[in-house]
């Protein structure tokens, strides 16, 4: 399930931490559910009017969202903002979500343990692990819950294009027989008191939900391909309005938005 690689971000990771076939993925316990909810609002609570007010963030599309209240699916998105897994946690509050990441994760101090808290599934480096986690997924978006995908799996900061893809969200998608619901980041220079931020604005626009049209690797790969020419265009189109190149990081210098390559 690795995409492209090229980490840009390095973290200490000094314990040890392996998901193997038997790791308790989703954590459907009575206390597990109990303290992710909690916690989970908590987190709300504290980060979504920093994210409103510090990053500007708004979330375009809801409509998108509110038509799967009653089912499970399986949420793509790409992977360009360290707390993107909050605005896609937020936008579905009556959900039980959970977001994939990279196994080492769990090796950093601290983020290990919050990561957990909000509902990460740690995608596993071993044959026998994956097994669990394939399982697992296929479990909770059948059980009506969203497990969210960065289907480019390694983050890059601020980049305005988008990477390519990994099957297995796709495979996951077309093996429970439920829809991907795209969401795509872009960044651009804030308006009225938004101007005067260094860095850019951030919005998430939630794509209409793409169907499976079988089972199997193929029809992952149609949906793969589907999927990734829908986010592309609407990247393509946002970036456009904002004035901003395709394919390029947005990043500061001299206290002013730019653009430039990598």
């Amino acid at each position: 399930m690795s995409g492209d690689g090229g980490h840009i971000l390095h973290f200490p990771q000094p314990f040890s931490f392996e998901a193997g076939r038997d790791y308790d993925f989703l954590r459907r316990g009575a206390l597990d559910t109990s303290w992710n909810n909690a916690f989970r609002r908590f987190a709300e609570v504290l980060l979504a009017p920093y994210e409103r007010a510090a990053l500007g963030f708004r979330i375009d599309g809801s409509e998108n969202i509110d038509v799967f209240d009653q089912g499970g699916a399986v949420v793509v998105c790409n992977h360009v903002n360290m707390l993107d897994c909050t605005f896609l946690e937020f936008a579905f509050p009556y959900k039980r979500t959970y977001f994939t990441t990279l196994e080492s994760n769990f090796r950093i101090p601290v983020v290990r343990h919050l990561i957990r808290w909000l509902g990460a599934m740690p995608i596993p480096g071993s044959v026998s692990g994956m097994i669990g986690f394939k399982k697992a997924a296929v479990e909770a978006v059948k059980g009506g819950d969203c497990v969210i995908f960065y289907p480019e799996s390694v983050l890059w900061p601020y980049y305005n294009g988008l990477r390519r893809f990994s099957p297995g969200a796709f495979e996951i998608a077309c093996g429970a027989g439920v829809p991907v619901i795209p969401a795509v980041i872009t960044f651009s220079g804030g308006k009225g008191i938004f101007a005067l931020k260094r860095k850019p604005c951030v919005r998430m626009t939630v794509l209409p939900p793409l169907m499976p049209d079988g089972e199997g690797r193929e029809a992952a790969g149609r949906l793969c391909d589907r999927c990734h020419a829908e986010m592309e265009r609407a990247i393509a189109g946002i970036n456009q309005k904002n004035g901003a190149p395709d394919d390029s990081f947005a990043y500061i210098k001299d206290g002013r938005l730019r653009h430039g390559g990598r």
